[in-house]
């Protein structure tokens, strides 16, 4: 640009619509997640995990706001990042705790409850959200974000949902 900095181009949002359009699994999971959104009344999220972190590929109850709707967030932090280190390897789960700044050792504990319940939950004074992971092994995880407390048969429409999704992706 003028002051000689680089800024995002065209070829930048070319290359995110390619890389949107190319995802098997945001054309999948955005159908059965917006139902899912009908179906309970919360807004859910789709995410995946990276370096420690949760990536969001949907965050919220619109498309307008959702798709790629909200920041990198440490994945120790999120319950879908939570959902997915249940399962990731020592190394990952290490990194998460690091972003986090959190003793492993007291994430590993949490990430001992999320494989015994099969969802993770991530509470905060007003809202919230539990996730479940989608696939075997996970590739991905989706959540309701709620206020205080939430229903068991949001679970049991979420763990539908995450089954759903991963369904489709193995066809």
């Amino acid at each position: 640009n003028a002051e000689r900095r680089y800024q995002p181009g065209t070829a930048m949002h070319v290359m995110a619509a390619v890389a949107m359009h190319g995802s098997r699994l945001l054309r999948v999971a955005l159908p059965v997640i917006s139902r899912l959104m009908r179906q309970t009344g919360h807004p859910a999220a789709l995410g995946v995990l990276w370096r420690g972190r949760v990536s969001y590929l949907y965050h919220g109850g619109d498309v307008v706001g959702g798709i790629a709707g909200h920041e990198a967030f440490p994945a120790a932090q999120s319950s879908i990042g939570k959902a997915l280190l249940a399962g990731a390897d020592a190394d990952e789960v290490k990194t998460a705790a690091a972003v986090a700044n959190m003793p492993v050792a007291a994430l590993k504990r949490e990430l001992a409850g999320v494989r015994c319940a099969g969802y993770a939950v991530d509470e905060r004074r007003d809202a919230g959200s539990f996730a479940v992971a989608i696939g075997q092994p996970a590739i991905a995880a989706v959540a309701l974000i709620h206020g205080p407390g939430f229903a068991e048969t949001d679970i049991a429409a979420l763990r539908a949902a995450a089954d759903t999704i991963g369904g489709l992706l193995d066809a």
